[in-house]
């Protein structure tokens, strides 16, 4: 079995970003080294470097289309007995080159962003309706072998909206490296609450904070701060991700304040701070419902309700026994469900699946 892996963000020489470069391997790497162990050929293409390709194709990324890549890779599809595009606009590049060279090669895709995209206002969405994004995203989308989602209350979604069929959807876990990231022991000092994405809820979270006397720390753009109350022991930080381990290290738990239900915001720091052996207090959303057990691994609070954040932060610093007894479960938790590894045998399973179905001529 031949396996090739597109991904938009994989320079030359396989590193994801240089972030990466000697902490936090891509799953994609993992994947690819995963599937070789299992007698399985992958292989993981670079983006492509031609800067005339990716300047004439740019307007076409609004609309989560990474033409470069799929122009450049185009030619390798009938090689292979499996395409895995591990992002939206991979996905809908892929499968329209896929279609125009008629090509049977089965297609598994992670789709991500497009919802954010697609979840807006009346008046927004009826604006996408008239453009035909809806309609070009489910043309896409209706022959892509498997497209997998990483919250069941997003494929749903997805589902209705694109006429998606249930066979051709899974729900699969987004993942962390716990490797990298893993408890490390030191002083307890502050509640952290981290995330620069718009969906982020500060507002709720400084209100909740305003009169308890405890040292919090944002690490966050200063944008995303700027013009708000800000509590007196209140520190704003930024810095790279390749710090924030560390950061993670010294606080007692992290907060985790999304704005609205329907957002896949916070997956990433939900799953490093609860692979470091840190509660996260989080809002209850797509991007949150499928990763905590509300009590055992983690607390959910509505959003928006700074009243209900308040007394959960509370009952932590009142009792930290249960702050470290709740972030060992959801240490465990992610260790069996979202590790690296948990993701990459998910995946070559639904690959070997993939492969089992019979597919018919892209139209």
């Amino acid at each position: 079995m031949r396996v090739l892996i597109l991904h938009e963000s994989i320079p030359e020489g396989g590193v994801l970003h240089p972030e990466a470069t000697n902490f936090d391997k891509s799953v994609n790497l993992y994947a690819e080294e995963y599937m070789r162990q299992n007698s399985i050929q992958a292989d993981l293409r670079p983006h492509s470097s031609n800067q005339v390709l990716k300047t004439l194709t740019k307007p076409f990324m609004l609309f989560f289309i990474n033409l470069p890549d799929a122009i450049s890779d185009c030619h390798l599809f009938n090689q292979y007995d499996a395409l895995y595009s591990a992002s939206d606009s991979n996905a809908f590049a892929t499968e329209l080159f896929r279609r125009l060279i008629h090509s049977r090669t089965p297609h598994v895709a992670v789709s991500y962003g497009l919802s954010n995209l697609l979840v807006a206002s009346p008046r927004a969405r009826n604006a996408k309706k008239l453009v035909g994004l809806e309609y070009m995203y489910k043309h896409l989308l209706s022959e892509i072998t498997l497209i997998l989602f990483f919250s069941r209350s997003q494929m749903l979604f997805m589902r209705s909206l694109l006429g998606l069929s249930e066979s051709r959807t899974r729900f699969v876990r987004y993942y962390v490296d716990t490797e990298y990231y893993r408890p490390q022991y030191g002083e307890d000092n502050y509640v952290l609450s981290v995330g620069r994405d718009p969906p982020r809820d500060y507002d709720t979270l400084l209100r909740a904070f305003k009169n308890i006397d405890e040292k919090l720390r944002i690490v966050s753009g200063q944008n995303n701060l700027n013009g708000k109350s800000i509590p007196q022991l209140t520190q704003m930080v930024e810095m790279p991700s390749a710090s924030l381990r560390n950061v993670y290290s010294h606080s007692k738990f992290v907060v985790l304040p999304i704005r609205s239900y329907q957002s896949l915001a916070g997956q990433c720091i939900l799953l490093e701070s609860m692979a470091m052996g840190k509660t996260v207090i989080a809002t209850k959303c797509w991007g949150t419902e499928d990763y905590i057990i509300d009590g055992q691994t983690g607390f959910f609070v509505r959003a928006g309700d700074e009243n209900e954040l308040r007394n959960k932060i509370q009952y932590l610093l009142r009792n930290p026994e249960v702050a470290e007894s709740i972030g060992k479960s959801a240490r465990q938790f992610v260790e069996k469900e979202c590790s690296q590894k948990a993701y990459s045998t998910e995946l070559l399973k639904l690959l070997k699946e993939a492969c089992n179905t019979k597919t018919k001529l892209p139209k």
